[in-house]
């Protein structure tokens, strides 16, 4: 949903959706010229994998303590299909398609794979087949936009990366971040670890490395080494073995599928700190973005104040002390937004209460918080207008908390 909210002229004059076609037109028939500009922009499955895994995560979405609150957000409902429900899967060279068959609407799934003949070009980190010059993708084709597929000098130098690397492109959205590009790899890293043990392990990464390193921190604790490459430009990678680990689901706001492993994650974050009890009561305010505000957050925030409610505002500098307010949060309030990924941290005591328009509600939240068992609540405004702000009756919210 990334143009939503943004002005129908704006997109038509838009230089990238121009650039996106004429590059995948020129791809499409010259892939040897794009290639030697170091752009590549058109997906599609690898053309051998050396290991592949695949498992269902069931969703706790139709249980009774969820299924008012889904009805209720599936009306006027903007998740953002991934076109996969009833695709056969990924493929296998002279073989058929997934062996899970075609996914169902609610269904995730971990999907991890060991492939070889990888080239990551530094100045876009997206993970090339080297045999066929595609972007990798589990299910299906397609290509990506002008924007995250553009050409860069990187083919003036490769160099080799021993045992397993992934890469973490550079990501302006927290949710993605995490839930796309770190935690399937986290996951199959802890989940498999002896397999990786006292075998190099490289990330290979540019500016969201902050975050990256906390969760290395993290592995590290659980005793998983993982190295780090700081992507540039000029280089493109070429590592012995690639970690090419995805979710899969019908819609993107379904793709988190991780609560074991971070589970594990918690556990080590507690050894370091000590038990950590839910206590605290925070509102999330929208941070570093024009859009989706709130009209009536003054009124809300001063009402939340006179219960013990702390506003805490996430950012891309304060990773650990996201973690931190949501470990010990007990009850949290928020309009839909990246902020609300750390809910992964939150204990299973904990409720959250997520604000809505009225024409643009989404599950995302719901799914993870499902997930990890906590209690979810949502409130449901007015009309968003053009740059997806909305108010909420402050009433509605405060009805939904506890004493």
């Amino acid at each position: 949903m990334v143009a939503r909210g943004r002005a129908t002229w704006k997109r038509i004059i838009d230089p990238k959706t121009y650039l996106t076609r004429a590059m995948v037109g020129l791809e499409s028939i010259a892939p040897a010229v794009t290639g030697a500009l170091g752009y590549y922009s058109i997906l599609q499955p690898p053309s051998r994998f050396e290991a592949l895994t695949e498992e269902r995560v069931p969703s706790p979405l139709l249980q009774p303590r969820y299924a008012a609150a889904f009805e209720n957000l599936s009306k006027a409902n903007v998740d953002t299909p991934t076109g996969q429900a009833g695709h056969a899967g990924h493929r296998q060279a002279g073989e058929g398609g997934s062996p899970l068959g075609p996914l169902q609407p609610l269904e995730t799934r971990r999907v991890a794979a060991v492939l070889a003949d990888v080239l990551v070009p530094g100045h876009t980190l997206l993970p090339v087949d080297g045999r066929t010059g595609r972007l990798l993708s589990i299910y299906g084709g397609g290509h990506v936009n002008w924007g995250r597929a553009y050409p860069a000098p990187a083919s003036l130098r490769r160099a080799a990366l021993p045992g397993f690397a992934w890469a973490v492109p550079s990501v302006h959205n927290y949710y993605h971040l995490l839930v796309e590009h770190i935690l399937p790899v986290v996951d199959e890293l802890i989940r498999h670890r002896e397999q990786y043990r006292g075998v190099p392990v490289t990330v290979i990464g540019s500016e969201r490395l902050p975050t990256v390193r906390f969760f290395l921190g993290l592995l590290a604790d659980v005793g998983i080494q993982v190295d780090v490459v700081e992507a540039n430009a000029f280089t493109t990678w070429c590592p012995e073995r690639y970690l090419f680990c995805k979710p899969v689901s019908a819609t993107v706001e379904h793709f988190y599928a991780y609560a074991e492993a971070v589970g594990i994650l918690k556990e080590a974050i507690e050894r370091r700190s000590g038990r950590v009890r839910p206590s605290r009561r925070i509102y999330i305010p929208r941070t570093g973005t024009r859009i989706r505000r709130l009209a009536t957050e003054e009124a809300l925030v001063e009402q939340l104040a006179a219960r013990g409610f702390a506003a805490f505002g996430a950012t891309w500098s304060n990773t650990a002390q996201q973690v931190e307010a949501f470990m010990g949060a007990r009850e949290i309030v928020s309009v839909h937004g990246a902020a609300l990924t750390n809910l992964i941290w939150a204990s299973p005591e904990a409720q959250v209460v997520e604000l809505f328009p009225e024409n643009a509600r989404k599950t995302t939240y719901l799914h993870m918080a499902a997930q990890h068992g906590q209690a979810y609540a949502c409130v449901i405004g007015g009309p968003e207008d053009g740059r997806q702000d909305f108010g909420v009756p402050v009433e509605r919210v405060l009805g939904t908390l506890g004493d």
